[in-house]
């Protein structure tokens, strides 16, 4: 606290009623009635011990209500001429604000209720950094946003960069209304976050991020050309009153290490976009983003040189995997082994030839035989896709594409992926091999190896540069791993990188509008949670029980630039702020 600052002004005292028992893990209290106290659920207060001024417990305020002394509105009534809103009460009376508290951390480290009548404040900053970071070492705090302390000036909330880079836990799910919760933002904001952390204290991390709606991640290059100077001066300009919160929260951000313009000055973005049909050194989005896109497709062998029958299945719709069209999958996958160096045209036009040659109902597939319908549905799908809805991702042509040479990618660099354009299957189809192929250089590296390969006799991958940890955002995640009990490609995938991700250095950011809708095993192996906006039916649900009913009602009115946080070692939630993308200055 700064010197020129007076104390925090006390204004409430804990009350320990029948109605309202304190507990090792809440509280109430009474407030002062003054409406000009800025006491809403999600601010952070501290109680202190009227005998012991070092004796402190610090919580948020999950929930809030005010009361009068009068029974029922028919008292007010009455009391006010009987229905005249013009005429005051005979008798003035105070308005009771009761507020009810889950407490984060207290001072002695105790797991007590607190007892007898300790006095209310909104918590100091050292006190908020003691409640969220105390079981954090100080070399493994990541910054996560910033909560208000009782002089509404920014604190920094810290992660345990353990818990989201691993290798005790790992993963972060934003969920929000699109548009509203600015989950991309954040991602974005988090991203810088964690590169600026691993750049510090040397951990050797590179970030990933699949532009999956409109453009707004291609976009993140083009900052305001007069620097940091020009920057504020338009942050005034679009804030207006709310300027001074933004400047502050990016001078704190930048005290931390997240510069944006780094990056660009350093050369360590790079952006790839599917490439052009009938132009593969060109981009599908090279007239809205020019020449910095980098193109990449793919080929046959690109996809099954490993031998993995979910390299073919993300080519399908879940309507179509059933245990049928499965068995013929397995049995091109083995043919394709057995014959490397085929194009979708030539394995195309080799299957239709063994359909007509084939007598009887049944056509062999290598050393397999399989119904001779579904070698046809097997067909249909495969051309329908690769000549109508992945044009420009795949080739037709040529055995190999072009891939995305994830293997280059080097520590403190921030790749994205554009994926917007495509059809659900093309933005399948890149999600796994960027995913399956990060695991193999990630699981390798952890293993101590030196160098490793993505298949059996490809060619060799040197990891001496390569990255100890990558983090990976996509948005909607639902979408590759939703809920369901049917087959769903993908799924699997990203379920068993949840599950073991942590173990090699690979974490996932995922978003998406609706939690409710993310395969529940994704979910539980997050160690991360955050909400912005969200719509009052889906809040009910099992993802958000992290949340007090009060914080949840709260998160349906939550503005642009605020979120609420779970992490694994926090004890509670927490309500934190964070800075508009820079790149965002320059659109209206």
């Amino acid at each position: 606290m700064e010197n020129n600052k007076k104390d925090p002004e006390i204004f409430g005292v804990i009350s320990i009623s029948e109605k309202t028992p304190a507990t090792p893990t809440t509280f109430s209290f009474w407030s002062k009635d003054d409406e000009k106290i800025p006491l809403e659920p999600g601010r952070i207060v501290t109680a202190i011990h009227p005998e012991n001024n070092e004796l402190k417990a610090i919580g948020i305020v999950d929930n809030l209500y005010a009361t009068r002394d009068i029974a029922s509105p028919l008292d007010s009534y009455y009391s006010h001429g009987y229905g005249n809103p013009h005429q005051e009460m005979a008798t003035h009376q105070d308005v009771i604000r009761v507020a009810s508290v889950e407490v984060v951390r207290r001072s002695d480290g105790k797991n007590q209720p607190v007892s007898g009548s300790w006095h209310v404040r909104f918590a100091e900053a050292k006190e908020i950094e003691q409640a969220y970071g105390a079981d954090i070492k100080p070399e493994k705090a990541l910054l996560a946003g910033f909560a208000l302390d009782a002089y509404e000036k920014p604190v920094p909330i810290k992660l345990d960069s353990r818990f989201v880079l691993g290798y005790e836990g790992a993963h972060v799910n934003i969920a929000g209304a699109s548009g509203l919760a600015t989950k991309t933002s954040y991602a974005l904001f988090l991203i810088y976050s964690v590169l600026s952390y691993s750049k510090k204290h040397d951990e050797k991390v590179a970030a990933v991020a699949f532009n999956v709606k409109e453009s707004d991640l291609l976009r993140i290059d083009n900052l305001p050309k007069g620097g940091w100077k020009e920057c504020y001066e338009k942050i005034t300009q679009k804030f207006g009153s709310d300027a001074k919160l933004q400047e502050v929260l990016w001078l704190f951000s930048q005290e931390n290490g997240i510069d944006p313009y780094e990056y660009i000055e350093n050369n360590r973005l790079s952006f790839y976009a599917p490439a052009k049909m009938g132009n593969s050194k060109e981009t599908q989005s090279v007239k809205l983003h020019g020449a910095k896109l980098k193109p990449f497709y793919y080929g046959l062998a690109d996809l099954t040189h490993t031998g993995d029958e979910v390299s073919l299945e993300v080519l399908f719709d879940r309507e179509d995997l059933d245990e049928k069209l499965g068995g013929v999958l397995h049995a091109v996958i083995d043919y394709l082994q057995s014959r490397p160096g085929k194009s979708f045209d030539v394995l195309i036009r080799d299957l239709w030839k063994d359909v007509e040659e084939a007598k009887g109902y049944e056509v062999k597939i290598g050393d397999s035989k399989q119904h001779k319908a579904t070698v046809i549905r097997f067909l249909m799908r495969l051309q329908h896709a690769v000549y109508h809805q992945l044009q420009g991702l795949v080739t037709r042509e040529d055995a190999e594409g072009k891939p995305i040479p994830i293997e280059d990618i080097k520590k403190d660099e921030l790749w994205v992926i554009d994926i917007n354009r495509l059809h659900d299957k093309g933005q399948r189809l890149t999600f796994l091999s960027i995913i399956d192929r990060l695991s193999r250089l990630l699981e390798a590296k952890r293993n101590g190896e030196k160098e490793t390969e993505f298949y059996k006799g490809g060619p060799k991958i040197l990891l001496d540069n390569f990255p100890d940890k990558v983090i990976v955002f996509v948005d909607e995640l639902n979408k590759f791993a939703p809920a369901t009990s049917q087959k769903v490609p993908l799924r699997s995938r990203i379920i068993d990188i949840t599950a073991r991700g942590r173990s090699y250095g690979l974490s996932l950011i995922g978003a998406q509008q609706l939690a409710s809708q993310v395969e529940e095993q994704v979910l539980a192996n997050t160690s991360t949670f955050l909400i912005g906006r969200s719509h009052t039916v889906e809040i009910k649900n099992k993802p958000y029980e992290w949340l007090k009913q009060g914080l949840k009602d709260k998160a349906c009115i939550l503005p642009k630039g605020q979120m609420f946080l779970w992490h694994a070692v926090h004890a509670r939630p927490a309500l934190i702020n964070f800075p508009i993308p820079l790149h965002q200055l320059l659109e209206e």
